[in-house]
């Protein structure tokens, strides 16, 4: 009896080993096959699918759990964004790491730079409710904490009288300068995702029927 469960044991490991080699070899078959067009698989790092977001391992043509191809992820527009949205089929929209060819992410990583505080970068991939945000946030803290800091420098009480530090630890000061601050953190983390291109653009995925005739 023993014996009967052990060989069973050894002929399912065999065979799920057996199914692993054949799963591995019809990959890289397929990789040497097309090779020389490379537009058709992941040759780059692990990417996340951004139709359901399983990982897509290198050398795979597609989505193995959702079935969405490489080549519409590298065919989607983030043009047709706003388009989609006006006919009322926001579903259509998805958001993907890859930047499609009608984005620039040389643009979007200048404009996160130097005016991502304003949420420029956001409004320039056409994410403008996060943009929105971030703006708000910025001018908030602009319009309350700078003239309260100025004004508490020049008036007549100073910065360090008992006046001045009860004005320092108002309300008026304290939530302002902590939206600021919670913006210069967004601001940051979103550089650090761009130049690890990990940051997520709205996009529309090209059509499979358009992706099987090419």
């Amino acid at each position: 009896m023993k014996k009967n469960q052990f060989k069973k044991q050894i002929k399912i490991v065999f065979n799920s080993f057996y199914e692993y080699k054949i799963h591995k070899y019809s990959r890289y078959s397929f990789y040497n096959q097309t090779k020389n067009t490379s537009y058709f698989i992941n040759r780059g790092k692990n990417m996340r699918c951004p139709n359901c977001g399983a990982r897509i391992r290198k050398g795979d043509d597609r989505c193995l759990k959702c079935g969405t191809k490489i080549q519409q992820i590298k065919g989607a527009s983030n043009a047709r964004v706003r388009q989609v949205k006006k006919e009322y089929q926001p579903e259509l929209v998805v958001y993907s790491t890859v930047f499609p060819s009608d984005l620039s992410y040389k643009k979007t990583l200048i404009w996160c730079i130097f005016l991502g505080w304003m949420g420029a970068h956001y409004y320039y991939v056409k994410r403008y409710v996060s943009g929105a945000i971030l703006s708000i946030m910025s001018a908030v803290f602009l319009l309350c904490s700078v003239p309260a800091i100025t004004v508490m420098q020049t008036g007549s009480a100073g910065i360090f009288t008992p006046i001045g530090i009860l004005f320092l630890t108002s309300s008026l000061y304290v939530i302002p300068s902590a939206i600021g601050a919670l913006g210069i953190i967004i601001w940051a983390i979103d550089i650090i995702r761009l130049l690890t291109k990990s940051f997520s653009v709205p996009v529309v995925l090209a059509d499979n029927d358009n992706v099987n005739k090419k």
